[in-house]
């Protein structure tokens, strides 16, 4: 199960991805694209849902998100500098709509892998 915590976090960010992807509502880890580990949210993968929002800063909330995958989108908004306050290793951005420079504070994240093209 996940932290509840993590869950209603995700519950309250998720119409902002405005995404067909459909959020499971009791357990947000049985939700496809979504993982969890030790009860918090360590995945978001749903690239090419159609996703049509923003990408919210309210996600650097979830302290133990690892991966997050959002391309090939059409998410419309900055890339949010509190990302950088996360433990990612993996930020895949790519095939979007995002506007603005990308925040000089993701450079202090230890990324494995990145892909903001195609914005």
């Amino acid at each position: 199960s996940t932290a509840p915590t993590d869950c209603a976090l995700l519950r309250t960010l998720w119409p902002t991805f405005q995404t067909t992807r459909v959020l499971n509502g009791t357990n947000c880890c049985t939700t496809a694209g979504v993982t969890c580990s030790g009860g918090q949210i360590t995945e978001i993968f749903i690239p090419s849902t159609n996703a049509a929002g923003t990408i919210p800063s309210g996600l650097s909330g979830l302290k133990a998100l690892k991966y997050l995958e959002l391309s090939n989108n059409k998410l419309r908004s900055k890339i949010p500098v509190e990302l950088a306050s996360l433990p990612i290793v993996d930020l895949y951005l790519d095939g979007n709509q995002l506007e603005g420079s990308i925040p000089p504070e993701l450079g202090r994240l230890r990324l494995r892998g990145i892909m903001l093209f195609g914005n």
